[in-house]
């Protein structure tokens, strides 16, 4: 493709270059599965210089034979797809292990931190690096629900998905969808490279573009992963 004129982007993530075609911008530069891209952009997120929070190991032959339908409406909240359209935040109740889940947008540093050992400004500045790797905040109880509240109108503002994972006392807001999670063994497949095959897919238009795919009723459905 010719190189078009230099053009600034706010975040990491997946870019939106028009014409159906997306493309990776991470710390390793540039990525499309089908070509080389050789875009004019550069990646500046806001004031303060921010480290991009993944790295997919894009270059990767040998990827699982997985697809987004694979998930459970719990896990799919972890999958790296953008955001699309309605609001960016969950609530989810229970245990799920978060390592697992959150290697599946490869994290180059910590994407789970406990709510109450972030401060409001720090995940102002997180909601606005990436539109791939959501933000995992847990150890939520009652006593922060005013805080929920908080953090998911600041999470309208962003462009990264806000996952927010704890006990069921917490008083949630009316249109705060919320999912619990039921008990299931951890998978034995390598998370960041399901990742990255689910994010392939996506920038290679073979994914659907939004995480609420219905659900089967076919007796022959294929158990979830996860």
């Amino acid at each position: 493709m010719a190189k078009e004129t230099q053009r600034e982007v706010a975040h990491f993530g997946v870019i939106d270059c028009g014409n159906d075609v997306r493309i990776l911008a991470q710390t390793g530069g540039f990525y499309h599965p089908q070509f080389e891209p050789d875009f004019g952009i550069t990646v500046k997120t806001g004031k303060t210089r921010q480290r991009c929070p993944h790295d997919f190991p894009v270059h990767d032959v040998d990827l699982p034979d997985v697809s987004v339908n694979d998930f459970t409406e719990f896990s799919k909240w972890f999958l790296p797809i953008p955001p699309t359209e309605g609001r960016k935040a969950v609530y989810l109740v229970g245990k799920p292990d978060l390592v697992w889940l959150t290697n599946l947008c490869c994290p180059s540093r910590s994407a789970a931190h406990a709510a109450w050992n972030i401060s409001m400004s720090r995940i102002s500045v997180e909601l606005s690096t990436t539109n791939l790797s959501p933000l995992v905040l847990f150890d939520f109880s009652g006593r922060l629900s005013t805080e929920l509240r908080d953090l998911v109108k600041l999470a309208d503002w962003g462009v990264r998905r806000l996952i927010c994972v704890g006990s069921p006392d917490v008083i949630l807001p009316s249109y705060l969808e919320s999912h619990t999670w039921t008990p299931t063994p951890t998978p034995t497949l390598d998370a960041k490279l399901v990742g990255t095959k689910i994010l392939r897919d996506y920038l290679n238009g073979t994914n659907p573009p939004s995480l609420s795919n219905g659900r089967s009723n076919s007796v022959h459905a294929k158990p979830k992963i996860y």
